[in-house]
């Protein structure tokens, strides 16, 4: 998670620390502009969809690509899930689909 800022400022992170729950099925938006400019209104802006979805005994934890300005984002990002319910994962598997976006600016 992103270290509290002020009103903007607050950097695109490196990194995302995911805080999952489980319960109920759910789903939220992460939304992720520049942090300093108005860009956000004409669609300046990366959405991804994050959703948990329980079957049975398993959980799936669906990040979707990024939609809007995918080119906000980091090329390559990591993301630690941590599940503070459960003492050890009886199995945890990862797929990725391809990421087709464009290269950020440097």
């Amino acid at each position: 998670m992103c270290k509290r800022q002020g009103w903007g400022g607050a950097k695109i992170p490196e990194a995302l620390e995911l805080h999952v729950s489980p319960g109920a099925d759910g789903r939220f938006t992460l939304y992720e502009d520049d942090g300093e400019t108005n860009a956000y209104e004409r669609g300046g802006a990366a959405l991804t969809d994050i959703s948990l979805e329980r079957r049975a005994n398993a959980l799936s934890l669906p990040i979707s690509p990024a939609a809007g300005d995918a080119g906000l984002l980091p090329n390559l990002r990591a993301c630690r899930v941590i599940f503070p319910a459960f003492h050890q994962p009886g199995a945890f598997s990862y797929t990725s689909p391809p990421a087709h976006r464009p290269a950020r600016p440097r």
